[in-house]
């Protein structure tokens, strides 16, 4: 059958639900913060593989809604503006002001995360983290926090490197906001592949990056949704990167599939066509979806996969959505 993955984050077990929203709130006490993250991790990854899906992945609960958490990682940054009490659009996010070179010297926590669940699953072979431009993204002023991207970069790459070493096989950097910034124009293909390079320095894993547009209460972070603005870097990432997992559920997108036949051949393809924003779609549909990506992506460089994580829906949509990704897949 055509292989099958995931994006990482997962939908917050009902029995845990409220520690880990304690967690996120700085309000759990110590003592319970690791028997409620091993729970709901161990929850998360026995409900991936019951669907059936080739590759599973812990459900990130240690990460607030994707980036959330990561200011309050680094030194050398101040509230300016608290997150809204509930996330329903970009501005509701908090902010930090830079006072000074940035640093994470308890890291950034996906390497501690991986070392935990892979005990609970031997199995576990893929882990994720966010991209440098994501781990400036809620710091001010703007202008110091593109000086900030060199350090960004460094602590990104020093996670990577200790996410490898606890014996992660396959390593995705989350980088939507080099997607996003492609797609407006403000970043050129050279500073792409450069911060992407440079993120998997010295590491020796096979090297993912995950292309999605955002998803805050389910909106994307621009109303422009092409794949094509994507191709100048990523025809440049041959022998930097092995797989390119791009959200395809959006129509445009979807318009723009052909493009996916100029993806360098070196590289696997990981279609996001199962659209996380929407209700369960019916077998036929994804099937019909993947037909038609297999006439621009061979079948043994393509993966089927969600658009992005399942972190912000309910259970039973993704694992509605992941049986039938799978269903689907094993008509292939």
């Amino acid at each position: 059958m055509i292989r099958t993955t995931v994006v990482g984050s997962w939908p917050l077990p009902e029995m845990y639900r409220e520690r880990l929203l304690q967690y996120h709130r700085g309000t759990l006490p110590e003592m319970l913060m690791k028997p409620t993250l091993v729970g709901a991790a161990e929850i998360a990854m026995r409900e991936q593989k019951a669907t059936g899906v080739t590759q599973f992945m812990g459900g990130e609960f240690f990460a607030e809604i994707f980036i959330q958490h990561l200011p309050r990682k680094l030194t050398n940054v101040r509230l300016i503006k608290p997150q809204a009490p509930e996330l329903r659009v970009y501005t509701d996010v908090a902010e930090y002001e830079v006072v000074d070179d940035i640093e994470a010297p308890h890291g950034l926590g996906y390497a501690e995360a991986f070392r935990r669940e892979v005990q609970l699953a031997p199995d576990l072979e893929k882990a994720s983290i966010p991209g440098p431009l994501e781990l400036v993204s809620h710091l001010r002023p703007a202008a110091v926090a593109e000086t900030q991207i060199p350090r960004a970069v460094e602590i990104v790459n020093r996670e990577i490197r200790q996410m490898a070493t606890a014996g992660a096989r396959e390593i995705q950097l989350d980088i939507p906001f080099v997607a996003v910034r492609s797609v407006l124009g403000t970043l050129a293909p050279e500073q792409a592949v450069r911060l992407i390079s440079q993120s998997f320095a010295g590491v020796h894993v096979t090297k993912t990056i995950h292309c999605c547009l955002g998803d805050l209460g389910s909106p994307s972070a621009v109303t422009v949704h092409n794949l094509q603005a994507l191709m100048p870097f990523l025809t440049q990432l041959s022998g930097v990167v092995d797989k390119v997992h791009l959200e395809c559920s959006h129509p445009g997108q979807w318009a723009d599939r052909a493009c996916l036949r100029d993806i360098p051949k070196d590289i696997h393809v990981i279609a996001g066509i199962v659209d996380v924003k929407t209700p369960v779609e019916t077998t036929e549909h994804i099937a019909d979806r993947i037909h038609e990506v297999l006439q621009v992506v061979e079948p043994e460089r393509l993966w089927i996969a969600p658009s992005c994580g399942f972190g912000r829906r309910t259970t039973d949509i993704a694992i509605g959505k992941l049986s039938r990704m799978v269903e689907a897949a094993k008509r292939f």
